[in-house]
């Protein structure tokens, strides 16, 4: 569940357009209807500066506890998407990196089309993907479990393949001790849980459809153009914005990197890096337009 701590100026359908990037007249009325009605607000224009309102779920993975019709491209999408990230051998980590899916059909012209797209294609993602209780909601802890168990996997595979070629050309076969197992899984699990708790850009403790198609969208717009075309490598350079690692701040850009590489933090630096996060938020809530809380 997702609570909305009303602000100045503040009323229910500005907060319900927002909040559920709505457009439409007749969707924002009967949003704010269904809000008031949930809240028992007898008057959905009297509301406070400060009151506590359930909006329920921002994220549109289920809509009245049913899934969504997609269109044909989003499904496609989703569908390789998904492939690609199913690695079993070092060809398929190549192939990943390589890799793009389009999720724009030939009827989608608008601005607000594309947006819509950008957005049905995360929600879909996180239903088919990433959520796996089934609940239609994406904690953060299961999008990080996601990430930090394909981060593992392409690491296994990688040093798998450099063992391989080097027993190819008459070395020795390349063994792996347990402590640089180990480290190389902190590294998994630091990326994933610093690209995940940065990503729930609201603060609410789950990784949203809005959350996610703001990383799509920006990922599209890396090469020049948003035109539906979402490639790996620009995800990649995307989610290394979100964490920090490109950080303008010398002193951030350090720290991050050392968390990242599995370091040990002074309580100096776990601080400087809760300051880093805590910039990076405001940054990434400017740009995407959805509100931090807490």
């Amino acid at each position: 569940m997702s609570e909305y701590t009303v602000k100045s100026g503040e009323n229910l359908w500005n907060i319900c357009k927002r909040e559920f990037k709505l457009s439409n007249n007749t969707d924002i009325a009967n949003k704010v209807n269904e809000i008031a009605k949930s809240n028992g607000i007898s008057n959905a224009n009297n509301i406070f500066i400060g009151q506590k309102i359930n909006l329920g779920t921002t994220n549109p993975v289920v809509n009245n506890g049913e899934q969504k019709n997609y269109s044909n491209e989003i499904n496609q999408a989703v569908a390789n998407k998904i492939k690609y990230n199913n690695l079993q051998t070092y060809d398929d980590v190549t192939r990943l990196e390589a890799s793009s899916v389009s999720i724009f059909g030939a009827d989608i012209k608008t601005d607000e089309q594309k947006n819509n797209a950008y957005t049905d294609y995360s929600a879909k993602l996180l239903l088919d993907y990433y959520d796996n209780d089934g609940d239609g909601v994406v904690s953060v802890e299961e999008f990080q479990a996601k990430e930090q168990a394909g981060g593992q996997k392409a690491n296994e595979l990688t040093f798998d393949k450099l063992n391989a070629d080097a027993v190819a050309m008459g070395g020795d076969a390349v063994q792996m001790t347990d402590e640089e197992k180990a480290q190389y899984n902190l590294i998994a699990q630091r990326t994933a849980n610093l690209f995940a708790q940065n990503l729930d850009i609201n603060n609410n403790g789950t990784i949203d459809a809005n959350e996610l198609a703001f990383l799509n969208k920006y990922a599209d717009g890396l090469d020049g153009s948003e035109d539906g075309v979402i490639s790996a490598s620009n995800e990649s350079v995307m989610a290394k914005s979100i964490m920090g690692t490109n950080a303008e701040n010398k002193k951030y850009n350090e720290v991050i990197n050392k968390y990242l590489l599995g370091q040990t933090l002074t309580a100096e630096e776990e601080q400087i890096l809760k300051e880093a996060q805590s910039t990076i938020k405001k940054s990434l809530s400017k740009a995407s337009g959805i509100n931090i809380e807490g």
